[in-house]
């Protein structure tokens, strides 16, 4: 019995030893070592665990939760006969939710074909290219227009063409 357990003991830590060391390693570290060397492992990733939690709530606090925060400060529909191009411009740091734009447009019926988005130094550019899913109904592009006004908000410029 005590061979048995002693053998148990010998898999488990080097099943421990091959979780906490590269796999490559020849390193053979007497049993006291890797137990201190497994204590302070966990010690880091516990306090790495608490930097990216704080990280976590710090940006949360700057994005917020709401949609009040969703600010689109430009939105521009452009109809090209059964293609219709959105441009969006938002606040590099602003809350903003693609899905639920897409989630317009396919309910106004439009198919997405593609969505891209391009970086500024204080702002973020979308462009959400679209055809209509039904070529004989087509795209109801003022419905489209006032929902994207009501997710942009108050503050936000539209035009279309």
């Amino acid at each position: 019995m005590e061979r048995h357990r002693r053998q148990q003991m010998k898999n488990l830590y080097s099943k421990l030893a091959s979780l906490l060391l590269p796999p490559a390693s020849e390193v053979n570290l007497p049993l006291p070592a890797l137990l201190d060397y497994s204590l302070t492992h966990v010690k880091n990733l516990k306090e790495r665990i608490q930097e990216l939690e704080a990280k976590k709530e710090k940006l949360k606090g700057e994005i917020g939760s709401s949609t009040a925060d969703i600010v689109l400060q430009a939105v521009k529909i452009i109809e090209k006969g059964p293609i219709l191009e959105v441009n969006l411009e938002t606040g590099l740091h602003k809350r903003f939710i693609l899905p639920e734009v897409i989630s317009i447009l396919e309910e106004g019926g439009a198919q997405v074909l593609s969505a891209s988005y391009a970086t500024l130094t204080d702002r973020v550019l979308y462009t959400i290219s679209s055809e209509a899913s039904s070529p004989r109904i087509g795209i109801e592009t003022s419905r489209l227009h006032d929902r994207l006004k009501a997710l942009g908000g108050t503050g936000c410029f539209f035009s279309s063409l």
